[in-house]
């Protein structure tokens, strides 16, 4: 069982690889919906979770454009940082085979976000019953985040040995 100094040097880096990642995420979501038919053209992922939440809970009488846009950044990085933190806390010091464990990691998120969670909270529809290309889009971009992530977490562990 680690220690808790052991556990504390685990959780800052996976917490920073985390939301380091979430910027590549986000510059793929934005290319790749670019891509997309105009029919499918939402708003990314992120902004259409805090969108959701924001008009269930009222808070969407309170936002303007601009709090919407804080507010999505502020609600992705966040995610992001802290499913970096679990990434470090689970997979952090393998030595091999962090690309297969990003990937995997990535895919987890994804599905346990838009499979599970979001449409158990009622918050997104499931998957299944959103267009094919939006799909494909938001699982590039959190494998992009999932091998970020491993890579990140790779590199501050070395920079610490």
């Amino acid at each position: 069982m680690p220690d808790s100094q052991s556990t504390v040097r685990r959780i800052i880096p996976g917490a920073a690889a985390g939301f380091l990642a979430t910027l590549p995420m986000t510059a793929t979501m934005a290319v790749a919906r670019s891509v997309l038919p105009e029919e499918q053209q939402h708003p990314i992922p992120p902004r259409r979770v805090v969108g959701s939440v924001a008009e269930k809970t009222g808070a969407d009488q309170h936002m303007n454009e601009s709090h919407q846009e804080v507010a999505t950044a502020a609600a992705h990085f966040a995610f992001g940082a802290a499913a970096g933190t679990l990434y470090a806390l689970l997979f952090g010091r393998r030595q091999t085979q962090q690309l297969l464990y990003g990937t995997g990691f990535g895919l987890a998120v994804w599905a346990g976000s838009y499979i599970g969670l979001l449409p158990a909270l009622d918050i997104l529809p499931p998957a299944h019953r959103e267009p094919k290309g939006w799909v494909g889009m938001n699982i590039l971009a959190h494998l992009v985040w999932g091998l970020s992530t491993a890579a990140l977490v790779s590199q501050f562990e070395d920079r610490e040995r």
